[in-house]
């Protein structure tokens, strides 16, 4: 599951987790360490302790978010993941 946070607001954890929940015992989810692995399109700041929380099971999250040092200390996820890992950024998105 990844839920797109162009749609979905990060400061509310409960229309994700009930957007997840019908979903995470489905046979075809992706599961990593027996978790299901759930990821997202941004989302920065999500309370993702609150979303485990509400679906009542533990998860595997591994969001895109932006490179930052707040992203990689979130104790919330469990990885993350760039899109930019296919190589170099064209120039116009360079920074």
């Amino acid at each position: 599951m990844s839920p797109d946070f162009t749609h979905y607001s990060y400061t509310d954890p409960a229309p994700v987790a009930a957007l997840l929940k019908p979903w995470l015992n489905q046979t075809a989810q992706f599961r990593y360490d027996g978790k299901p692995f759930v990821s997202s399109f941004c989302g920065q700041g999500t309370d993702w302790t609150a979303v485990r929380s509400q679906v009542g099971m533990d998860l595997y999250v591994v969001p895109y978010y932006d490179a930052s040092s707040a992203a990689v200390n979130d104790e919330g996820v469990d990885g993350l993941f760039s899109w930019w890992v296919l190589g170099p950024l064209p120039q116009a998105l360079d920074r």
